[in-house]
């Protein structure tokens, strides 16, 4: 009988330690209407503090390494109080306000790597994601590569050197590329970094790169001039920009929210398709048909783009997974699409 009463008062301590840690208000409560880093990182020090010293139990709230990069890197981008503002916003004011100015050529800068992938577990040290491309139409040294942080860059031998091009746009994510087959010295680009948008640390931290919307440069980069914007409220992610292939004037930009279709070069845009769009494509040769895949859905229009209808007539085992799309110039009726599965833990969904 004394035993039994030791085991219960030993269980009536713990239940009651259970539930005092269950009162502590949490990290998202403690928070709350703080807008200064310097006291975010306070309470975020404290909270952590009390999970090592064992006085709470660990959440699910993140590692503290997340939350000390998040304060460095958010400590630079304050106003004079130490208080968050909206970064995009004073980017693009200072844009607007901006007047060219020139720059010395004579600076000597020379690579000193590294040059190749290396690392453990998979990882990649020392090289940035490079994640579009683009060629000029006549010229086979001259191409064009974009990068979800550093910009549009431009090779004009083939690729042994590149300049950058878009040092002073609002964003330098670059989602898009189009070198006009009307004239190659006419180039669009879709902004914002759509691959990085879908949720995370990357878009929870903050160090997500939303767009400005969709520039264009009339001598082939050297220049840049902001088109409308598209009509989106908010922040939006860019993933793909096309040009139909025989109107120069038609422009088709993917999106988080949507695709959005220009038949004047940019100057107006309008909603054609609904919901995170990921690639988009025009049949070969063809103003009519145009090819759109989203999450688990392969979309098809007829008309340039303006009217879509999702296909589904084609092995289903796609779920929410991402959906890529290739075309196939020598065979203008094939199109092969190539799955993720994010609902099976991001496994291969199938090739069709």
């Amino acid at each position: 009988m004394k035993h039994i009463l030791i085991l219960f008062a030993i269980l009536s301590l713990n239940l009651a330690a259970l539930d005092l840690v269950a009162q502590l208000p949490s990290l998202q409560d403690k928070l709350q209407g703080k807008d200064r880093v310097e006291e975010i990182m306070e309470i975020v020090d404290a909270h952590y503090a009390e999970i090592a010293s064992g006085k709470r139990i660990k959440t699910d709230e993140g590692n503290y390494k997340h939350w000390a990069r998040w304060g460095l890197y958010m400590s630079a981008r304050t106003d004079g109080q130490g208080r968050l503002v909206d970064v995009d916003r004073h980017i693009r004011r200072a844009y607007d306000n901006y007047v060219p100015l020139y720059r010395s050529s004579a600076g000597n800068w020379i690579p000193r790597g590294p040059t190749a992938i290396s690392g453990t577990n998979g990882s990649a040290v020392g090289i940035g994601r490079v994640d579009r491309i683009a060629f000029h139409p006549t010229d086979v040294n001259t191409l064009y590569i974009g990068t979800p942080a550093g910009g549009l860059f431009k090779s004009i031998n083939g690729g042994t050197s590149w300049t950058g091009l878009t040092d002073n746009i609002p964003s330098t994510a670059i989602s898009g590329i189009v070198v006009s087959h009307d004239n190659p010295n006419t180039i669009y680009i879709l902004t914002g970094d759509g691959d990085a948008s879908n949720g995370g640390f990357i878009v929870s931290a903050g160090y997500w790169r939303p767009s400005a919307g969709v520039f264009v440069s009339y001598d082939a980069g050297i220049n840049w001039y902001s088109t409308s914007p598209l009509p989106i409220v908010g922040s939006y992610a860019g993933y793909q920009l096309i040009q139909d292939p025989n109107n120069a004037y038609v422009l088709l930009a993917a999106t988080d929210q949507g695709v959005y279709r220009s038949d004047n070069a940019g100057d107006s845009w309008t909603q054609v398709l609904s919901g995170r769009t990921y690639e988009i494509k025009f049949k070969p040769g063809s103003s009519s048909y145009v090819y759109a895949t989203q999450s688990g859905e392969f979309h098809r229009s007829t008309d340039g783009g303006i009217e879509w209808e999702e296909i589904t007539d084609f092995d289903y085992p796609l779920q929410s997974g991402r959906v890529a799309l290739a075309v196939a110039n020598a065979s203008g009726s094939r199109v092969y699409l190539m799955s993720g599965w994010a609902a099976n833990g991001g496994t291969f969904g199938g090739f069709y």
